[in-house]
């Protein structure tokens, strides 16, 4: 049958690069460490192989953002960080395979309308970018 068990698990070998074990199968995503646009990656080709639709689909219960660890966002949290992490495993995946579209109902949590932990990294940013400048201009005075 497409889009069975063994479809399913033969897709995210394929895709995830290794082959899967119990502890893969629980949580893909965390044994495999596949976050940000990795993780949204292979759930857009998971769903267009298998004719799933992610309608319902939230990645922030499942996975990190892009650049979690360059931008830590404190003091404010990135999405990902304020729900309780779901793991995508492969009965999940198959199950949604049968039904055609994400089955998971979440928990409701506030939108995310603004992005203050991005906004926290810029600063950061712009910030040693001008220390590093002013740093800079120190040395070819003294010099």
């Amino acid at each position: 049958m497409e889009g069975g068990r063994a479809d399913v698990a033969a897709f995210a070998e394929s895709f995830l690069g290794q082959p899967l074990d119990d502890r893969t199968e629980a949580d893909l995503f965390g044994a495999t460490g596949c976050d940000g646009d990795d993780a949204f990656d292979f759930i857009e080709a998971f769903a267009e192989r298998f004719g799933v639709d992610l309608e319902g689909y939230r990645w922030d219960f499942h996975h990190a953002d892009e650049g979690a660890l360059l931008n830590p966002g404190w003091p404010f949290r990135a999405p990902h960080q304020k729900v309780t992490r779901i793991p995508i495993t492969l009965d999940l995946l198959r199950q949604s395979v049968c039904e055609g579209i994400w089955p998971l109902v979440y928990p409701p949590i506030d939108p995310v309308s603004s992005r203050p932990d991005v906004w926290n990294g810029l600063i950061a940013l712009i910030v040693l970018a001008l220390v590093g400048i002013a740093t800079a201009g120190l040395v070819q005075l003294i010099m």
